[in-house]
């Protein structure tokens, strides 16, 4: 595939790919993404689906080459997501926005109907990432991120100036003030 503007010149690049109960094709998303040439590590992330995890398992003992790494349920999806230049995964609310504070390209592979469908036109809409269906695309669209440092970087610039923040500091400053206000300091 020719990229356009600057190769990546990293030795590895991250993808941070979640899953579980909510991702549909994810064995075959995943087939997808270890059969391409350009080289990247995986993180799997599957949820509570005991069948994804054990296919996801599978994929990486078939591809030894791929450096991957499986996980169940975990606790550290935050640091997960970081560490990755982009992050494929379901149109969650929780997951679009955390993606987006850490400034991450997405690439949203489904949603739900009603609840979800907004997530995906944001994202669109905004150009901050991309919505794919199909398993076999997802792999092209990873190789087109990663192979154009320009264009992610863009992709990160575009998402830096949305503004969208985590909110906890500034909860919990408002709820500190209002206890001090309300019933004096503590």
């Amino acid at each position: 595939m020719q990229a356009s503007g600057a190769a990546c010149t990293q030795a590895a690049r991250n993808t941070a790919y979640t899953g579980g109960e909510g991702l549909t094709d994810g064995a075959r998303v995943l087939e997808n993404l270890v059969r391409s040439n350009l080289d990247y590590e995986i993180a799997v992330v599957c949820g509570n689906s005991a069948s994804f995890k054990a296919d996801a398992g599978r994929i990486a003992r078939n591809h030894p080459e791929r450096r991957m790494a499986v996980y169940g349920f975990t606790d550290q999806m935050y640091e997960l997501m970081n560490m990755a230049d982009l992050v494929i995964g379901k149109a969650g609310p929780a997951t679009v926005m955390e993606v987006l504070i850490l400034h991450k390209p997405l690439i949203l592979t489904s949603y739900m109907y009603g609840q979800e469908k907004g997530n995906v036109e944001f994202v669109v809409r905004n150009r901050l990432g991309f919505f794919v269906r199909r398993p076999g695309a997802i792999q092209t669209v990873v190789e087109a991120i990663l192979l154009d440092n320009d264009r992610h970087s863009e992709m990160q610039n575009r998402i830096a100036n949305m503004g969208i923040e985590n909110g906890t500091e500034r909860i919990v400053e408002f709820i500190l003030g209002y206890s001090v206000n309300r019933f004096g300091p503590v």
